[in-house]
């Protein structure tokens, strides 16, 4: 698995990963009282992702949607709405931003800043 989200205390959006580094179908897994567990598949990716980032995205302490940051050679981004199971395009990572190295966070619920280290051993 290349992430996971705890939806609630039974509930978890997990993301499976095929030769460590194509992105499968997400999987809704809940477990159930009477110890049984449920599973749901997402949608289909929109295109093939090798490894995005990824970052949760809230709205008043809910999660809402999983921002996908890169992972294909375009560095487009992807938004999901796990209420609509639907797939968005959000924008492009800039060009010099490597696409396997993310370091994400969510601010305030309000926007989600991606930061990348570059260093020159050379010197």
């Amino acid at each position: 698995m290349q992430f996971v989200t705890q939806l609630s205390r039974n509930k978890f959006l997990v993301w499976p990963v095929k030769n460590e580094i194509k992105l499968q179908r997400g999987l809704f897994i809940t477990l159930l009282p009477e110890g049984k567990t449920e599973y749901k598949r997402t949608a289909e990716l929109p295109e093939m992702l090798l490894k995005p980032g990824m970052q949760a995205q809230t709205k008043n302490g809910k999660v809402t949607d999983i921002l996908f940051l890169g992972g294909n050679e375009q560095k487009q981004c992807y938004c999901y709405n796990l209420d609509t199971d639907s797939w968005r395009q959000a924008g492009v990572l800039p060009k010099f931003h490597l696409v396997t190295q993310q370091n994400t966070v969510q601010y305030n619920e309000d926007q989600t800043l991606s930061f990348f280290t570059l260093v020159n051993f050379d010197q």
